[in-house]
Order: C-alpha cells, then structure tokens, then sequence
C-alpha cells in the first residue's frame, strides 16, 4: 500500500504539471467545438429565423446589471417569451420587478430561468418532486441562488451554509465535504446532484452549480434513506435555450488563482449547449497546504418532439490536495471537565504535509428526459450513472496536546474509497381538478444499485529513523506502539519514513435499492391544501471482508424495508402568507451510508428512525422579499447500545429542538438581504453507551447563529456588500462530561465591492473575516479541529460577451 500511496504522489507531481494545460486545452477545445457548431447551425438555419424582435435581455444573460436590450433571434428570443408567460408566483414578480427604478440605478432584474430574482428563490422542485412556490411547501428550505453565490465569491458548500442557519460545516477528516443539519451529523447520505444521490466521500466545486436547495428535516419520501436531517442538492447549470457566455479570472491571497467559464447557447430551435469549467490552483492560510483541481461540465439538450426534452449531462472533475486534519485541543493527563481549543496557531500544520494527500477523480453521466402528454401528464426519467476514484493518506494529531510534557502524538493511516453508483428515477406527475378542488398527484419509482471499495491501513512510525523529528515514541496513554509524539512549537516534520501493516479495512460492497413512492397536493379551495405521501423502500446491502485472519472475514448481507411518510397542512389565509404544520419521516440502514458497518453482530439490526415535526409561517412580505419562521423537533431512535458480550441493543434516543428564521430579496431596488437566525438545543434523551449517558449534549449544534449578508446599489455602476456571522460555543464531538472539548463563539465579518466597468466587463473585490478573528470553524474529533479562515482577499474579472 506505500507503494501505492507513493507511486500516487509521484503521479500527483506529473499531474501538477499538466493538470494546467490539460484543462485550458479541454475548456478551450469544447469552447471552439461548440463554437463551430453553433456558426454552422446559424448558416444551416438562417432562412427559417423569424425577423428580429427586440426585448429586454435578463441580468443574467447580460450581466450587466440590466442596463440595455438587444435584439434576440427566433432561439433566444423563444426562451425568452417562455420566460413571459408567467402566471401565479411569478406574475407578481415580474410585475414588481418591472416597477420604475430610482433614476441612478438598475432596479430589480427580472426572474431568471430557475424563477429566481437576485437571493430570492420563488419555487423549488426538491421537497415534493414537483414545481412548487416555496410558499406552498411545507418544510424549510434554504435556496442559496446563483447571484448570492457570486457575490459572496463562495466556491465550495462550506463556503455557502455559512449563510443559512439550521446547518453547520463538519471537519470531514479534512478530505470531503461533510455536514451537519439540525444536529444530525451525516457523512455522505445528506448530498444529491439534481436531485439524484451523490453519496461520495469527496468535495464539491460550485463551479456549474446554479443554485444549492438545502432541506431542513428529514426529507425521506422525495430522496430516499439517510438524510437525517435534510439534504443538500445541487441544482448544476444546463442547457436552456438562453445565449450566456462568461469567463472569470480570479486571484487572492494566499497565492490563490482560479479560471471558470461558461458558455451557453441555442443552436437551434431544437437544439442547445451549454459548457462549464473551472482550473484551480491556490495556497491555504494553513501552513504547507495547497489544492489544484478541475472540471468541465457540457450538457446538450434536444426537442426531438413538441411536448418532449431531453437533456444530456456530463461532468468530469479532479480533486488534488493537501489533507489537513487541523489542530489538537489542549487536556492535560487526568484532566476532568470542559476546555477550549488548542492554543495553537490557526496556520500550524500538525503532521507531515509531504505524506498528507487526496486524490479524487469524478466522472458523471445523465440523461433527462421529460415529457407531456396531451392530457397533461408529464412523465420524467433521469439516469445517473457515477464512477468516483480517491485515494487519501493523513499523518495528523491522533490525541491531545499535553502541557505537562509539551508533546503531540501524531497517528498515520492512508485509504482508497471508491464507488460507483447507478440511478434511475421515473416520477409521473399529474394535475387535475374535481371541481372545488385541485390536486397534484405524484407517483414514482427509483432503482439503485452501487458498488464499493474501501482498503485502508493503519500507519507505523520508523523507530530506527527518528532523524530529529521525533521527540518520542511509544504507545502513550491507548496510542499503538511506533506513535511518533511531536513538539507542540515545532509540530510539522517531513520524517522518519511510515510503514504501512496489515489493513484495518479491506472489504467491498454491493447495495441495491428498490424504492416506490405517492404523493398528493390538495388544495382545498384557495384556503387549504394537503399534502400527503408516502415512499417504501426495500435496501439489501452485502459486504465481503477480504481481510485475511481477520474474525470478521467472510460475507455479511442485510436487508432491510421500510416505510417513510410524510405530511402537511397549509393554511393560507392571504394570497401572500401561509401557515403549515408538518411531519416527516426518515430512515438510515444499520448498515450505514458507506455500507461497511454490517457484521455478523449488526446485520439484523433496525434502520435508525428520524421524525420531524414542523410548525412554520412563510409570508411574501413584498413579491421580492420573503420571511420564512419555523419551530421543530426532531428525534432520532434506534441508536444502537454496545454490550460487553459485543452484542448491540437499539436504545438510544437524542432530540433536537429549534427555532429557525429568515429574511431573503429586495428591501428596497436598491438593497438586498439574505439574513438569518436558528436557536437549538440538543441532546441523548437515552444512553447510546455506558460513558454516554442521558442529558449528554450534541456535538456541533451551536445554541444561536445569527447571518446578515447585505448588497446595496449606491450607483447604476457600484455596489457595495457586508455580512456579519455570529455562532455561540458548540461542542466538538459526542464525548462524556469528562472529557469535552467546547469550540467558542465567535463574530466575522465580510465585505465586496462590485464595479461595472462597461455593458460587458465587470469587477468584484472580496474581503473575508475581514477583522481577522481567531476561531474555530468546525471539528471531526476532540483532536481534529479546523481554524477557521484568516483575513483573506480575492479580486475577480469578469467578461460576459
């Protein structure tokens, strides 16, 4: 396996090298592919154009600020008088954003194609499978558009939930993204790509996403198992018949350098492209650490009929980088209560940053195809096959700081995960009327199947080759033998060597999924509507233990079925408010969401269960500016209690409650908001072992977080934007009362600048945690915890031609 994870490095050095010019050549080849596509459809169908008409070209297509029109041929302008016939939750947009603006600046730009108006989202397709105004859904679901995106110059998903409450940034051993929702800590099962499971152990880039939905509580009959306490899904940028064409340069500390592009465009009446890209290569406020990754995303999307779409989608990105477990805490020998972090600098690197490495590659397939029948059924089938590769390898702070003796005990270990996955989901979607009702009725099917690899080892310091980096070794408090303990001042070393022994993990997986839902959107005159459903999903999993000797060898299968309902009722009193109370169920195998947990002693045991009930309120204060509130709990069951004959019983329980709010659009034409609030508290209402008892409070659930990110307009051409991020302590991880590690409040503050230099040519200056505060962000572990950003600059150039 050191072979492996050296012959990995020496290809990450060979890939550095090219990575570069691999992806210009890439993005520009794709560019000048579709590129000469386009001209010669434009000459092939010039004799079939309508004459020209003018109209009023959207922000985002322009990105301009709205400032003029132009004149649209038959493919854009097509897309475009789609876009004016908007009825219900869109009409009272538009008609707002078409009111007069003050003489010096844009005024309110016109929905985009997702229905979004700047931060303000007006419907969502992810909660009930169906378009629906976020008004009429009853959950809270936080949309993060493209143009808050931007401005925040965010570019991963931790970036963005930093803004919306109710979900906090887990360290996620420091190679993938991992969250925290509503107090629920889950690995992989929270993240889907258009609606589609994207379970992998990687991180994500937003570089063709064009808007995040985040759910909050379990949301089980649209997504299926996991997603303890909602989801995240990605919404990627696809070919719409719209012509947007932009690429991005963008540099700032710490030697950071990145290039997006995309490119969209109708081809023809029935055909368009769309290609988007990113090259990153930067430094990192942590010590020795660096990332270099790429992507490119092209979807196609055909008319091959009237009534009928297809769209086709394909995204290949690669992920290199430094692994980075963070800093330790400080608890001295015997120490007995609760402390704060690590007194170490938010930029030391503990470990050996040489041997600290991730490789990811993600190569993605769909095929979209949506139609409606004359009578009004739209039938929907989307394909998703993904084939993720990564290897990893961390040496990082395996246990505390100890001023008593100055030293750090560091642990090595390295690990493949891969996976491949294959979904279909076919949902039939239906609306009728009866009269004095009206109903959107939703049937579908989902069927998965994937397949993993997981092989890792545990590390073991060279004791023959301390070389000076070593102050020690030995097994030190539970520590294996061969630990190399480290100066707390001098805590990065580039030796001795580490060997790599028997594995600890060598197995593969196979899980089937066989999933069955219904659901019904009943309104009830203009008053009342009903939502209601119910999904049954059927989960074999089947894990083979290659480990030889290993007492747990051989194969191990579960099988597990279960129901997840959920339902709502909303009350809406005015066209512009409504009151919903909800319940909504979800389940999490035994086996876990990476699958390896099943043994001979856990593979009867019953899914974990999560319940949420909701109360909430969502009021259209203005049709641009929505308040959204909501009270829940949640609780979880069936958390499995070792016993000392290692047998488990299901036990536990824990309980979330909490309030969340939010303010998102337009203030005034000139200034917008996106501002929160969430208050929780969270504990085991059962004992899940015997150190952690009842009244054991929940890792990272922090008991109030306040976010008010700002954009004002002062001119046509200058803006201006300010946020402000408060989080009281949180703990770092479920631990005993003897032995907790508390991450403490904390306040930032960021700020942009944005100039339109001309009708094509635009400027941003962004300015992080601008007040340099000292913090933790997040944590895996009382000993892996993750500094939060220092003072960090970032200016950008963008083309839009």
């Amino acid at each position: 396996m050191r072979d492996v994870a050296v012959n990995d490095r020496n290809e990450r050095s060979r890939v550095k090298s090219n990575a570069r010019a691999c992806a210009l050549l890439l993005g520009i080849s794709s560019v000048g592919i579709a590129a000469a596509a386009v001209e010669a459809a434009a000459q092939e169908n010039k004799a079939m154009e309508l004459p020209p008409v003018s109209v009023q070209v959207s922000d985002k297509a322009k990105g301009n600020n709205g400032k003029k029109t132009k004149t649209a041929k038959k493919g854009s302008g097509k897309a475009t008088a789609s876009r004016a016939k908007l009825s219900g939750e869109n009409a009272s947009v538009a008609a707002a954003a078409s009111a007069a603006p003050t003489s010096d600046v844009p005024g309110i730009p016109q929905p985009d194609a997702q229905g979004d108006i700047g931060y303000r989202a007006t419907k969502s397709s992810s909660s009930t499978k169906t378009d629906t105004p976020l008004r009429n859904v009853p959950q809270s679901v936080s949309v993060v558009t493209d143009k808050q995106i931007r401005d925040q110059a965010s570019q991963s998903i931790g970036d963005v939930i930093k803004y919306v409450p109710g979900i906090e940034v887990h360290h996620g051993e420091g190679n993938r993204d991992q969250v925290s929702i509503r107090g629920q800590v889950a690995s992989t099962a929270d993240f889907f790509v258009n609606g589609v499971r994207d379970d992998a152990q990687i991180f994500r880039d937003l570089y063709n996403t064009e808007r995040l939905e985040i759910l909050k509580g379990p949301a089980a009959l649209a997504f299926g198992r996991g997603g303890a306490g909602g989801i995240v899904n990605r919404i990627t940028k696809q070919a719409d018949w719209d012509t947007h064409n932009e690429a991005t340069v963008e540099f700032g500390s710490f030697d950071h350098r990145r290039v997006t592009t995309d490119f969209d465009k109708a081809i023809s009446p029935g055909f368009a492209a769309r290609v988007t890209s990113m090259y990153e290569d930067s430094g990192s406020y942590r010590d020795h650490v660096d990332l270099e990754r790429w992507g490119v995303n092209p979807t196609f999307a055909f008319k091959p009929w009237k009534r009928t779409t297809v769209i086709l989608d394909y995204e290949h990105f690669e992920d290199h980088r430094t692994a980075d477990r963070g800093i330790p805490s400080e608890r001295p020998a015997g120490f007995l209560g609760t402390v704060g972090p690590s007194p170490a600098s938010a930029s030391t690197f503990f470990g050996n940053p040489d041997d600290s490495f991730v490789n990811a590659v993600v190569d993605r397939t769909s095929a979209t195809v949506e139609h409606t029948t004359d009578f009004g059924l739209k039938i929907r089938n989307v394909t998703q096959y993904a084939n993720y590769n990564k290897i990893y390898q961390n040496i990082y702070p395996g246990g505390a700081y100890d001023p008593t003796t100055g030293l750090v005990p560091l642990l090595a270990y390295n690990n493949i995960n891969n996976r491949e996955n294959l979904f279909n989901q076919t949902d039939f979607i239906h609306k009728f009327s009866d009269g004095w009702t009206r109903h959107t009725l939703l049937a579908g099917a989902e069927f998965g199947l994937q397949h993993s690899f997981n092989f890792r080892h545990s590390g073991q310091f060279d004791i023959s080759n301390i070389n000076g980096q070593c102050a020690a070794f030995g097994p030190g408090n539970s520590l294996p033998n061969g630990t190399c303990f480290v100066s707390f001042t001098n805590p990065t070393i580039y030796s001795p060597p580490v060997s790599f022994a028997t594995p600890t993990t060598h197995n593969r997986v196979t899980a089937n999924a066989e999933s069955f839902y219904v659901q019904d959107q009943w309104e009830i005159g203009r008053y009342l509507e009903i939502v209601g459903g119910v999904r049954h999903d059927t989960f074999g999993t089947s894990v083979t233990n290659l480990s030889p000797g290993s007492p747990s060898s051989g194969t191990f299968s579960q099988d597990d079925s279960f129901y997840s309902p959920r339902a709502g009722i909303i009350v809406k009193p005015t066209d512009s408010l409504s009151l919903y109370v909800s319940y909504s169920v979800t389940n999490l195998p035994a086996s876990g969401d990476q699958f390896g947990s099943v043994t001979n002693a856990t593979k009867d045991l019953a899914p974990e269960r999560y319940v949420n009930k909701e109360v909430g309120l969502k009021w259209d204060i203005t049709p641009v500016l929505a308040f959204t509130t909501a009270f829940y709990e949640v609780d979880r069951t069936n958390i499995r209690f070792a016993q000392q004959d290692g047998t488990f019983i299901q036990t536990g329980k824990s309980e979330v409650d909490g309030v969340e709010v939010t303010l998102t659009g337009y203030v005034t034409d000139r200034w917008q908001v996106a501002a929160g609030y969430g208050h929780q508290t969270g504990e085991l209402t059962s004992a899940t072992s015997a150190t952690l008892p009842a009244g054991t409070p929940l890792p990272l659930l922090p008991s109030d977080t306040i976010s008010l990110w700002n954009r004002y307009q002062v001119t046509r051409d200058w803006a201006a934007g300010v946020g402000v991020v408060h989080h009281t302590d949180v703990y770092a991880s479920l631990q005993p009362e003897t032995n907790l590690v508390k991450l403490l409040a904390y306040t930032t503050v960021d700020a942009a600048l944005y100039y339109q230099i001309n009708d094509h040519v635009r400027a941003q200056f962004n300015a992080i945690n601008i007040f340099n505060e000292n913090y933790i962000a997040s944590a895996g572990s009382n000993d892996n915890l993750i500094p939060g950003a220092t003072r960090t600059f970032y200016v950008s150039l963008t083309s839009s031609f």
